[in-house]
């Protein structure tokens, strides 16, 4: 009894692993970068009108990381996180210095 809760729970993890994987790293992620992209320049209290020095940005399963260099706004890192593993919407948060490099 105890091996087939065993397998049948291995076997349901298995299948949770390959959903994040596939929502989260295998669908394309432009959407979710503009989102990024948006909160980065809204942190730096510019806008529309901030221009982009530079852009490094990450994949994983639980996250996605951005880095921007913002033209005399600083450096801001921004992570997008969904409200499951698997599913529901992105939010996304930015840290970082309001003061130029």
């Amino acid at each position: 009894m105890k091996r087939r809760i065993f397998q049948w729970f291995t076997a349901t993890l298995f299948v949770l692993c390959l959903c994040a994987i596939y929502a989260n790293l295998l669908v394309d992620d432009a959407p979710v970068r503009a989102q990024a992209l948006q909160t980065a320049k809204t942190a730096a209290g510019c806008g529309d009108k901030c221009k982009l020095d530079s852009f490094h940005g990450e994949r994983g399963m639980l996250q996605m990381r951005g880095e921007y260099d913002i033209e005399g706004k600083g450096h801001w890192t921004v992570i997008c996180r969904r409200a499951f593993i698997v599913g529901g919407e992105y939010k996304c948060t930015a840290t970082g210095a309001a003061e130029p490099k």
